[in-house]
């Protein structure tokens, strides 16, 4: 499919250039309303005095797949790291700098013929992190505390009865009460005023049938952290640990000080019953240990 680039050269009869597409206008397609074929302006759909969007054509995917839909994006921005090139580090977006919490960066540079690569903070906290030592304890590690562990993915349970016509009634309703803060004529206010009126008894209404909300469930895969592993390439380890919530903070603190806090997410800590559970905390409390105690941990498994 053509970038938009590309499609307006093409109709103008010009040659097109192989044009990509910026990740932001995908984003920004999908998430229109006018898949459902309704009118909205700056994002916010356009209502009838009764406070109905108004249609100008027929939907090309229903309701229902449309939330999926937003659903899925929104994962994809909790998801989204800074990866600025096409061979991403092992750890773009899982190691972070202790101080800031934000993404270690990754560098690599040449001396005598000999590449070293470095793990260092955006805002120059610390010393730099020597990538391969941290990066074979970190897998170590994983491996040891959570290699014979199912990985579980996310699974969409849809909605029953009204709850997806209830979730946008509400979004409706949120708009509305936005543009009311902001009108300033009364006139403005006394339409806005029907509409919210005609909402409320619309999702009055809802709230009245029986229902089960839409949600996202955690079901195992079958395979195991170690399977996957073996079986997935650099991006593919980078893409299932960035898909654990499994973090790492760390900062190099010098004279061999390389403090580590790893982020556990509770539903994989459930999952470790044959661990001391007083061994492992959660976002509020990490785990903390040095890069050193990571080599001992890995010796001694």
């Amino acid at each position: 499919m053509l970038s938009p680039r590309d499609h307006f050269r093409n109709v103008r009869g010009l040659k097109v250039k192989g044009a990509k597409w910026n990740p932001q206008t995908i984003f920004k397609t999908l998430e229109s309303r006018a898949w459902l074929g309704v009118v909205s302006h700056e994002g916010n759909p356009v209502l009838d005095p009764e406070g109905n969007e108004i249609t100008k054509a027929e939907p090309l995917i229903s309701l229902e797949t449309w939330h999926r839909i937003q659903s899925a994006l929104q994962e994809r921005r909790i998801g989204k790291v800074n990866n600025r090139t096409s061979d991403a580090s092992p750890l773009l977006g899982v190691i972070g700098c202790k101080e800031c919490q934000a993404n270690m960066h990754h560098r690599a540079q040449m001396m005598s013929g000999k590449q070293y690569r470095y793990y260092y903070c955006p805002k120059k906290h610390g010393k730099s992190v020597k990538a391969v030592e941290f990066e074979n304890a970190f897998e170590q590690t994983f491996l040891t505390l959570l290699g014979d562990k199912t990985v579980m993915r996310r699974e969409y349970v849809a909605a029953e009865n009204h709850t997806v016509e209830l979730m946008d009634a509400k979004a409706t309703l949120n708009s509305l009460m936005a543009s009311m803060m902001s009108a300033q004529s009364n006139t403005v206010r006394e339409a806005l005023t029907q509409q919210i009126a005609s909402v409320d008894l619309r999702i009055a209404h809802l709230e009245s049938l029986p229902q089960r909300e839409a949600e996202w469930r955690m079901v195992p895969t079958g395979k195991t952290y170690a399977q996957e592993w073996d079986y997935a390439d650099q991006e593919g380890r980078r893409q299932l640990l960035i898909n654990s919530g499994i973090r790492a903070l760390t900062i190099n603190l010098g004279k061999g000080k390389t403090p580590v806090s790893f982020y556990i997410p509770a539903n994989i800590l459930e999952r470790m019953e044959d661990q001391d559970a007083s061994d492992f905390r959660s976002e509020e409390s990490p785990w903390e240990l040095t890069v050193q105690e990571l080599n001992e941990l890995i010796n001694n498994n």
